[in-house]
């Protein structure tokens, strides 16, 4: 049930929670996912350790599923939504 609903979200709260599911990391090291953390081609995330709770830098294996859904972010005009970050868009990180 829960899948099914995040199915239906959409851009970036559908995709966020499911990474957030599948990967148990914290809310805010998903939301902030970075594009140059993830190593698409070898399915991995590599999550800094300036960016974890005990400043450790953590190496994240992504699944099938985990991969599609840290890459789902939108294209506009052929380019990522945002080119720096997954899930947070230029205005929510004012």
């Amino acid at each position: 049930m829960f899948w099914d609903a995040t199915l239906q979200l959409g851009w970036p709260f559908g995709p966020l929670l499911r990474l957030l599911l599948l990967t148990g990391q914290r809310e805010s090291e998903v939301a902030g996912l970075r594009w140059s953390e993830l190593d698409i081609p070898n399915r991995v995330w590599d999550l800094p350790g300036m960016r974890t709770k005990n400043g450790k830098a953590h190496i994240i294996h992504l699944s099938d599923l985990r991969s599609k859904s840290s890459t789902s972010c939108p294209d506009v005009h052929g380019q990522r939504a945002n080119p720096t970050t997954c899930f947070r868009s230029p205005a929510m990180m004012r």
